[in-house]
């Protein structure tokens, strides 16, 4: 496994130097900031990379707000517009794994009932979201979120249900420890998705969603020694809350997952 963080964009200048000091070589932006930057803002964030030497091999946040993913086939042309335009971005940085979370964009709208959601979700995933992975050789992680946060894919168990009737190979699981656990999913329950599984995000579900600390030693062991069963060897990428400042919170949780690891 190989340790990185997810970085906002903006942010570079100032995290990169840390990360690397504490031996991290990867770090993951987001696609909704990507949309949103200006030519100058994208080449700095790239020569940063370069500078320090780390890659951007995932971004996460796929999806703004104002793009629904929920509207049916009169959304596919806004939609596959909108994934050429991150998608392109993202393989400057060098991702090839994208993360879709984006609550915001998923969520299911009054008077949607669950199944209509999922079959709509699920159209648009074969229709349009693979489609546009396979053109720019992007692997989409989809990922479960709690359901304070969105009311819709909870849990790693409702992802893999769409995963499976969706059965493409750019359309796997994204594993995040904080919302799956919140969610119901047990660790013997994610290692049956070990086939899937592409990317994983980690944050503490006992600590108010920060970076791991101290107490949250014996949860990633766990944690980790079921990823190491199951044979993953991909990213671990923290995508908590700093509460004290970025450079002691991050090194406290790097000291964590080496330990738990």
């Amino acid at each position: 496994m190989k340790f990185s963080a997810c970085v906002p964009m903006s942010t570079e200048r100032e995290r990169f130097p840390i990360m690397k000091k504490l031996g991290f070589n990867y770090a993951e932006p987001a696609f909704s900031a990507m949309y949103g930057a200006t030519e100058e803002q994208i080449n700095d964030f790239i020569a940063t990379m370069r500078e320090y030497d780390i890659a951007c091999p995932a971004a996460n946040g796929m999806f703004i707000e104002e793009v629904k993913l929920l509207e049916g086939k009169d959304s596919y042309s806004k939609v596959g517009e909108y994934l050429d335009l991150v998608f392109s971005r993202a393989k400057r940085f060098g991702v090839q794994i994208g993360i879709l979370g984006s609550g915001s964009a998923r969520k299911i709208p009054d008077g949607m009932s669950k199944e209509e959601a999922t079959e709509r979700f699920s159209a648009l995933l074969t229709d349009v979201v693979a489609p546009y992975a396979k053109k720019y050789d992007i692997i989409v992680g989809i990922e479960e979120l709690r359901a304070s946060e969105c009311n819709f894919i909870n849990s790693c168990k409702e992802a893999m249900e769409i995963i499976r009737a969706v059965n493409n190979p750019n359309i796997k699981l994204l594993v995040d420890y904080f919302h799956a656990i919140l969610g119901g999913d047990t660790l013997d329950e994610i290692a049956t998705y070990k086939d899937d599984i592409v990317h994983v995000h980690l944050a503490s579900p006992i600590n108010e969603r920060s970076v791991p600390r101290e107490n949250d030693l014996e949860d990633c062991r766990a944690f980790f020694a079921m990823l190491n069963k199951i044979g993953y060897k991909g990213l671990v990428s923290l995508e908590g809350r700093y509460y004290n400042d970025f450079e002691s919170d991050i090194t406290l949780a790097m000291d964590v997952m080496k330990r738990a690891l």
